[in-house]
């Protein structure tokens, strides 16, 4: 051990017990047991290793740095791996290293999502760049993309309405190349990110437009897909730092949550070509209501499909044929 690391490991010899003093003075006031820190900042890390540091933020961030999410913000600060950092874990922090992320958890801190901070999240095995105009796409959304690919003819013309980051529409029009997509969104901002993640991956059979909806589309798609805002008034389902950091226009939809997935089902079959799909995700206790008006607009049949975790997640209408065959497929069909 060099002299520098034999000053660190002393360091953290010497703040170990105020850090679990100040730990336990938070938590004594906090009756709900989640660390409040709006308002304090990040511990002082000069002259820590790299592992000192990581325990010590885990341990201020509380419930905001579980698992190994304060892991990755330090890898985030530093420009790094987590192999890099578990390997090396004895080198001290340097002071510029220690300000960025002091900057970084003193967001995550004040509830700026994880995925805002790295400006990057996974769906569907695919990363895509994320930020504040935009909702950061959720595992359960992936049922979509699924029941999507299930049965979609050869260059088929695809519809996602509302894109946000185009995290529908990229994962699907990844997997399918030959697909032709449209990709729609009220927000020019949320279009320009949904425009990186298309090359981001390469991708350029789709085409973004601005639209209400289905305002300025034109044209008959073999499928329609959408996240639309689907969150009622007094949700208490919300999570608050979703609520406070995540686009209101992209989460709200007022009264019971159904308003815009009432327009997009009225209006859906004069957009599909004859046996197209319609496929919408909602809230899981919404699924009654969003199936009955998928029939009452003429979808027939209409499936129930569950994400990962079992829960109604999305409803699938199909444009009225005869003998049209059932959707294939475990979660996409009830």
């Amino acid at each position: 051990m060099n002299e520098l690391q034999d000053v660190c490991v002393a360091h953290e010899r010497g703040e170990k017990r105020q850090m679990t003093e100040r730990q336990d003075v938070r938590v004594a006031h906090d009756p709900d047991g989640e660390r409040q820190m709006i308002g304090a900042a990040p511990p002082r890390l000069a002259g820590r290793t790299l592992d000192g540091a990581r325990r010590e933020l885990r341990a201020w961030l509380g419930v905001r740095g579980k698992g190994d999410e304060t892991d990755y913000l330090v890898c985030h600060a530093l420009g790094k791996n987590r192999a890099w950092l578990y390997a090396n874990g004895h080198l001290c922090l340097e002071p510029d290293s220690e300000q960025h992320l002091r900057d970084i958890v003193a967001r995550r801190a004040r509830g700026v999502p994880f995925a805002y901070l790295t400006g990057v999240r996974e769906f569907y095995s695919l990363d895509f760049e994320v930020g504040p105009a935009v909702l950061v796409p959720r595992p359960e959304t992936e049922v979509l993309v699924e029941c999507a690919l299930d049965g979609l003819p050869r260059g088929a013309e695809v519809l996602d309405l509302g894109t946000g980051c185009g995290n529908l529409i990229v994962a699907i029009a990844h997997t399918r190349r030959d697909v032709r997509a449209t990709a729609t969104d009220t927000s020019r901002e949320a279009l320009a990110v949904a425009r990186r993640n298309a090359a981001r991956h390469g991708l350029h059979n789709i085409r973004f437009l601005e639209s209400d909806w289905f305002g300025n589309v034109d044209g008959r798609f073999d499928l329609i897909v959408g996240n639309p805002p689907y969150i009622g008034d007094n949700d208490p389902q919300l999570d608050d730092e979703v609520a406070a950091h995540e686009p209101g226009a992209a989460l709200f939809a007022g009264g019971d949550g159904l308003a815009h997935l009432r327009r997009i089902t009225a209006h859906a079959r004069n957009h599909l070509k004859p046996g197209g799909r319609l496929i919408v995700e909602h809230a899981p206790t919404q699924d009654a209501a969003v199936r009955a008006m998928m029939h009452t607009a003429g979808f027939a049949p209409v499936h129930s499909a569950r994400d990962a975790a079992g829960r109604p997640r999305a409803c699938i209408g199909a444009g009225a044929r005869p003998n049209q065959q059932t959707i294939n497929g475990s979660s996409c069909s009830t």
